[in-house]
């Protein structure tokens, strides 16, 4: 199976209840997964940090567009 680093844009929320205009953001968050290509489709990427001879723990999906780069390890 093999390793995959993937900057990607996550998203998110900012904060509970009200927040005033110019507290907010200005950008979504840059995120860097580091973890094993578990399956790979047309619409996103699934990645595991650790697996077993049949099974993985905690799978993450990201979908491809919000992907910047994928580097393969």
């Amino acid at each position: 199976m093999k390793i995959v680093k993937i900057t990607w844009v996550d998203s998110s929320s900012f904060n509970y209840g009200w927040t005033e205009r110019d507290d907010l953001p200005n950008a979504p968050l840059g995120i860097t997964t580091v973890g094993f290509l578990v399956k790979k489709t047309r619409d996103y990427y699934m990645i595991s940090h650790s697996i077993g001879l049949s099974d993985c723990y905690n799978p993450y999906i990201i979908p491809k567009g919000c992907v910047e780069k994928i580097e393969y390890i």
